[in-house]
């Protein structure tokens, strides 16, 4: 490839391309994101905080970044927000704590989109040295497979087709949800092995002090049970749902008893919280929990 088409095939890039940053107190993991991609993107930062800081380090920096304030009502529901802003043919969307994105890493993600003729729900990265979420052989280039939500690349139209994320969940599955709706429209999800990045998991968030931490690992684990519990009622119904979590709905008791016998508070809330979220999405009910 000439120098002279590769410039072309990038002035493509930023012009079809938009990206998505979605922050909750993340100013400094968004500036350290944006290091090494071109401001010819357009650059949408969703901030789910009132954290308002972070407009004016940005626009220090980033001035033609739109930064959009809105109520913290879950990772999908700002993704949503921030679709209605877009008017590229694609978007990508980000968690700010992946490591070495680029121009370069979102070209070959772009060009995969056009290999695939638009026929896609969303395409994601390699993570590399990622032990928590299934991924793709290695040694193929592109695969089906559902993709983790902290990076996605999207066709607008595909994904307004798809009706966006279900913002019933707050956190957790709604990636998975997603590209299970997808596959209903016959529209795959892909990996793309050669655009590699590395996931800095739990990271995102700059936390104040130890008790807002430990307040938001709470606020994870209870949101992670309720949302496994619902896909599954969601999309296998709710017999097959009650039998999957009956044992441990059952466990949950008994670690709960135990621990509140030996007088281990920490332990106990943590059971508790797990056994609320189960209970909460089998009765149909909302996933409450906030911080």
């Amino acid at each position: 490839m000439t120098n002279k088409n590769m410039k072309t095939n990038y002035e493509n890039l930023h012009k079809e391309v938009s990206l998505i940053i979605i922050s909750h107190k993340s100013k400094k993991k968004v500036l350290k994101f944006l290091e090494n991609i071109s401001d010819k993107f357009k650059i949408i930062v969703i901030e789910n905080s009132d954290d308002r800081s972070i407009r004016a380090e940005l626009s220090i920096k980033r001035p033609k970044i739109e930064i959009y304030f809105t109520e913290n009502k879950g990772f999908g529901s700002a993704i949503n927000y921030g679709r209605t802003f877009i008017n590229t043919k694609y978007f990508f969307s980000f968690n700010p704590d992946i490591i070495g994105v680029s121009d370069e890493i979102i070209n070959i993600i772009y060009n995969a989109a056009k290999k695939l003729k638009d026929e896609f729900s969303c395409i994601g990265p390699r993570y590399q040295e990622e032990r928590n979420i299934k991924q793709s052989n290695i040694n193929k280039k592109i695969a089906k497979i559902s993709i983790s939500g902290a990076a996605m690349f999207f066709n607008t139209k595909n994904f307004d087709e798809i009706n966006g994320f279900d913002e019933n969940f707050f956190l957790f599955f709604e990636e998975n949800d997603y590209c299970k709706r997808g596959l209903k429209k016959k529209l795959y999800s892909y990996q793309i092995n050669a655009a590699k990045v590395i996931h800095n998991i739990g990271t995102s968030v700059e936390y104040r002090d130890k008790e807002e931490k430990d307040k938001l690992n709470s606020l994870l684990n209870w949101h992670f049970i309720w949302s496994k519990a619902y896909f599954k009622k969601k999309h296998y119904g709710t017999f097959f749902t009650y039998l999957y979590f009956l044992i441990v709905i059952i466990k949950l008791n008994i670690y709960k008893s135990f621990f509140k016998i030996i007088k281990k508070k920490e332990s106990f809330n943590k059971y508790n919280d797990r056994l609320d979220a189960i209970l909460t999405a089998l009765n149909n009910k909302k996933s409450y929990k906030r911080i």
